[in-house]
């Protein structure tokens, strides 16, 4: 027993030695005269990038960033390891928007609705995209008011058909009561549209190149006056998801625009034709749980695309995505990561875009 306190006590005695000596250092206890400390991580040199507004117009919003570098010094004068800056990351309204090069000190966001606020923090990264410096102060900017191109395709103030397509969404799959294409009819037939006719013609699982081959024909056989399209982008971007992982994420940008484009062609909007399109519409807390970032900015960009589009046409783009993320997991089907249920919203979150859908009908009413 003795011998055993005694090696015990050498132990200790070398373990003391060795932290004065500095042989052994704690990223968890090392005490800096100047730097970062983020999370246990002393070789952090990334301080807040200072942010700044630039440009802004009625649908963009510029955004900049100074960083200033730092090498770190412990107090015993010994320098330590500086992290080698890889990026930046920005996070608009308080969701990841997109990842930039070290640099890049400036972004424009693009396809923004007029008068409308959105809030912007950057945040510098290290090995690889990994690690998150500390976060800039949020700044809160507003786009300018009035439309970025005036809207030429609007509703009439009654209707006698009314054409939904799109995928899962569209069908109203995730709520067991009624989806959101139910209840923008029901609205309709009490407000103006008395007797009107809705064809539900949107099938779970479609691409936007397969809403594209059948729309024609539909609008060909019904003659509506009133067609939504849900353009069904996100089964053409969404890659890892379980039974369709094979099929999906493959389509290019350029493709996707390819599609869309088509499917105003073949519905000719006009006087007496109203066409709305609508974002892409997935939620960004699931999207980071079942895919990647590349594939999020993939989508964020190809939302972008639709508003680019509906603006060129004078079309009405119905903006989706953003109730959906600000009600969070309520409005979700069910928990995050399920991968039975985990894109689709719930009657609560269908009845929030029948909302948008209906406000947007309302606000350009001829």
């Amino acid at each position: 027993m003795r011998k055993i306190i005694l090696i015990f006590c050498a132990i200790l005695l070398i373990a003391i030695f060795i932290g004065r000596s500095g042989v052994l250092s704690s990223a968890f206890t090392v005490e800096l005269t100047e730097g970062l400390v983020d999370e246990g991580f002393a070789y952090s040199n990334l301080y807040p990038p200072r942010i700044r507004t630039g440009n802004i117009t009625s649908s963009e919003i510029t955004i900049a960033w100074d960083f200033e570098r730092k090498k770190l010094v412990s107090k015993r004068g010994l320098d330590y390891r500086c992290a080698e800056l890889s990026g930046f990351r920005i996070y608009r309204d308080g969701f990841w928007f997109t990842d930039v090069s070290a640099e890049q000190n400036s972004i424009t966001d693009t396809g923004l609705f007029p008068g409308e606020s959105y809030k912007y923090k950057v945040v510098a990264l290290t090995f690889d995209n990994k690690i998150e410096g500390k976060p800039s102060e949020e700044i809160e900017v507003k786009t300018l008011a009035g439309d970025p191109n005036p809207i030429v395709n609007c509703p009439k103030k009654s209707h006698k058909v009314f054409l939904t397509e799109g995928a899962s969404v569209a069908f109203g799959q995730g709520s067991s009561k009624a989806g959101w294409a139910d209840h923008v009819a029901q609205y309709l037939t009490e407000h103006g549209s008395k007797g009107l006719r809705a064809f539900n013609k949107a099938i779970p699982g479609s691409l936007s190149a397969e809403v594209a081959g059948r729309i024609g024909g539909e609008v060909e056989e019904l003659n509506p006056d009133l067609v939504i399209v849900d353009t069904a982008g996100i089964n053409d971007l969404t890659p890892a998801l379980g039974l369709l992982a094979t099929v999906r994420g493959n389509l290019s940008l350029a493709d996707f625009r390819t599609n869309v484009e088509k499917i105003i062609e073949l519905v000719h909007p006009s006087d007496e034709r109203t066409l709305i399109l609508m974002n892409i519409n997935y939620f960004d807390c699931c999207w980071r749980e079942n895919s990647n970032a590349r594939n999020h900015e993939k989508r964020v960009a190809w939302n972008k695309m639709i508003r680019d589009i509906a603006n060129e046409h004078g079309l009405i783009l119905v903006d989706v995505e953003t109730p959906l993320e600000n009600g969070g997991i309520a409005l979700l089907g069910a928990k995050p990561g399920d991968p039975l249920e985990h894109q689709h919203p719930t009657i609560a979150g269908h009845t929030v875009m029948a909302e948008a859908v209906i406000e947007a009908i309302e606000r350009y009413k001829k």
